[in-house]
């Protein structure tokens, strides 16, 4: 580099005083405990990393009641604290009594409260999850990234559709709440990467790259940075 230039590259590393040591901002830094023996050249203890912007995440109660045919699971609020986010897939996990729910593309719908006709699901995964109380987790990935800037929340509502739901009230009913299986953190892959984890879970992107959310950049990101998380459980009953 040059007195007025730093180098370019994909690393950046370090070193910080052993105390006293506090990253100020705006709260768009994470920290978190490396691997055991360090994650980069032997750096042990907490890992600090630096976003441009976060999703912000709420949840809120289904509307409607439990049937044979599509019904509501969960409305999940995104937004985006200093900057605009992508985000590209999300995870749920289902509890159910007296239901069977087959998670595929055409039996999982997710739309916005502001185009409720639109189908916004790409790719579902997911087991199938049996009634008597049994749980499982779904996954979806959305057709396009959605671009989410901040102070324009979008609510995205999750239908899925149901069997076995007797016609008598209160004997069926299915419990969701956000699912995050993420151990560690992983970035810097292109979105579609995501698939070849296990498990898939919440794909999204501070747009550092770019400003429009393109699949292959090297930009996207899973749930593990996404802090607070919100494991509020919302219930759907017949």
């Amino acid at each position: 580099g040059s007195s007025t230039q730093a180098d370019s590259g994909t690393n950046l590393f370090a070193s910080v005083r052993s105390s006293n040591f506090l990253a100020s901002g705006n709260g768009n830094t994470t920290k978190f405990t490396t691997s055991t023996g360090g994650t980069y050249y032997g750096v042990t203890g907490l890992q600090k990393v630096v976003l441009r912007s976060k999703p912000v995440i709420t949840v809120s109660a289904p509307q409607g009641v439990l049937t044979n045919s599509l019904t509501e699971i969960i409305r999940i609020t995104v937004g985006a604290n200093t900057n605009p986010i992508a985000l590209k897939g999300f995870g749920v996990n289902l509890t159910t009594m007296g239901v069977s729910v087959v998670p595929t593309s055409t039996s999982v719908i997710v739309s916005r409260t502001t185009d409720p006709g639109t189908n916004l699901t790409g790719s579902v995964y997911g087991n199938p999850i049996t009634p008597n109380a049994t749980s499982g987790d779904l996954y979806v990935a959305f057709a396009n990234p959605e671009t989410i800037i901040p102070g324009a929340l979008k609510t995205y509502i999750v239908k899925v559709t149901p069997s076995g739901a007797s016609s008598t009230p209160g004997t069926a009913r299915i419990t969701t709440q956000l699912d995050r299986n993420e151990t560690r953190h992983i970035d810097g892959v292109p979105a579609y990467a995501y698939q070849f984890y296990s498990p898939l879970s919440w794909i999204w992107s501070d747009l550092s790259d770019d400003q429009t959310g393109i699949e292959s950049n090297l930009q996207w990101a899973n749930a593990y940075l996404i802090r607070p998380f919100p494991l509020d459980a919302v219930t759907v009953t017949n």
